[in-house]
This record gives C-alpha cells, sequence and structure tokens, in this order.
C-alpha cells in the first residue's frame, strides 16, 4: 500500500484517485469522521484531539453533532497527521510500532516526541527526516 493509500485509509474518506482530489477534500473540508480516526489512530482523549486541530471542544462536538466539515486549516492539520502517520507505518513496517514510535520521546528530536511536533510543517520536515534516516539505516 502506497503513502497517498494508506493517508486514504487513515482517513476515511473516499477512495481517491490523484493528489488533486484529496487536494479539493482537504479544501472543501475534511467530515468529522477524518477527526475521529486520527484520534484513534494516535490514541488522543478528545482534549488532545481539540488541540491539535485549534478548536475548543465544544466546537468540535458541533462539528460531530451537525455533520460540517473542518476548515481548510483543521483539515491541512488532519491530513499533516495522517500523512505522518502513514509514512512512519511505512517505515517500521508495523502499526503498533509506527504508533508507539510517534508518541514516545525522541532524542534526535531534542526530547520532544514526533507527534508534539507535527503542529507546525517545520516540525513534519524534521520528523520526516528522522523517518527517512532511519529507513535508510543512519543512527537516528
Amino acid at each position: 500500500m502506497s503513502v497517498s493509500e494508506a493517508v486514504v485509509k487513515i482517513l476515511g474518506v473516499e477512495a481517491i484517485s490523484t493528489p488533486q482530489v484529496l487536494n479539493a477534500i482537504v479544501r472543501e473540508g475534511l467530515p468529522p469522521i477524518a477527526a475521529d480516526r486520527i484520534a484513534e489512530y494516535y490514541g488522543l482523549s478528545r482534549e488532545q484531539l481539540s488541540d491539535l486541530l485549534g478548536i475548543s471542544i465544544r466546537t468540535l462536538e458541533r462539528h460531530h453533532k451537525n455533520h460540517k466539515p473542518f476548515s481548510l486549516v483543521q483539515s491541512d492539520r488532519l491530513l499533516r497527521y495522517a500523512r505522518i502517520a502513514a509514512r512512519a507505518e511505512e517505515v517500521f513496517e508495523d502499526r503498533k510500532i509506527a504508533q508507539n514510535w510517534l508518541k514516545r520521546p525522541n532524542q534526535a528530536l531534542g526530547g520532544e516526541s514526533p507527534l508534539n511536533l507535527l503542529d507546525t510543517e517545520a516540525g513534519v520536515e524534521q520528523v520526516e527526516d528522522i523517518l527517512t534516516r532511519i529507513e535508510y539505516g543512519v543512527y537516528s
């Protein structure tokens, strides 16, 4: 399974044929189920999920109650988390190992867990760099 296919599976959205279709879906707003899937994947509480999305718990609950899609920014964050989750699974070839690695403090990331760095693009780049180094057997 490719990383793109894994991202779609993690988010729980319909099959996406091209990156352009995925981009259009993110621009329109991912459905609340995508947030639930990310929370399930990472083992996040409602509070942690609302922090990840940068919204209050009440706003998160309204999205679910009204089946309201997330904003572009929130959808982009969900996509970012799904992309890193899929990449980690690809590198470690095991979902549980990938999930654990993403949550544990990492010396190569200054003692931060990869999950804590995913709120910025700079953090995502750091995590992707470490995953690539692990994939190629470079000590990280």
